[in-house]
């Protein structure tokens, strides 16, 4: 008894925190993303790196670098995140909801970093990778760094800034 009323005074044990949805989201993937067992990995075929020319067109000085760089990690990851896309369990709500959390985050590292997006996209990754290892996951920062250059074609990550009517 008095070993049990020492140790339920003296020991307190904090509540996990539980993150925020959006980025548990971005956890759950990541797991999916970093597995080098997953059937796909090392399967990616890049066809077309900029569809929408986002890159060229927003980024056009750090273009080059860019699309370098979402080829490079396409090969390893790209066909993971395609079948995670199709046939996950994340759900296109927990996607969307992803998406927008992304948009904000991205925002703000773009601001921060003088509008460059190499530094932004450093940053992001860098941020990504301390909220997974808080939360006790394993990832790979290749698998961060290719979802942030997919994001950032599909307009989440650093998503164009909305024109305004005259």
């Amino acid at each position: 008894k008095k070993v049990r009323d020492f140790v339920e005074a003296e020991i307190s044990i904090e509540p996990s925190k539980a993150p925020l949805k959006e980025v548990a989201t971005f956890i759950d993937l990541m797991e999916v993303l970093s597995d080098e067992t997953h059937a796909e990995a090392g399967k990616g075929v890049l066809r077309e790196p900029d569809p929408s020319g986002k890159i060229e067109d927003r980024f056009s000085d750090h273009a080059d670098f860019l699309l370098q760089e979402y080829g490079t990690y396409y090969s390893e990851y790209g066909s993971v995140l395609t079948e995670t896309e199709k046939v996950g369990d994340l759900g296109a709500p927990r996607l969307r909801r992803l998406g927008l959390h992304l948009g904000t985050k991205s925002n703000q590292m773009l601001t921060s970093s003088g509008g460059d997006p190499g530094k932004a996209l450093d940053k992001l990754v860098e941020f990504y990778a301390q909220t997974l290892q808080a939360h006790g996951k394993n990832s790979d920062e290749g698998a961060i760094r290719f979802f942030m250059l997919d994001q950032m074609i599909k307009c989440h990550v650093f998503p164009n800034p909305v024109q305004k009517s005259a």
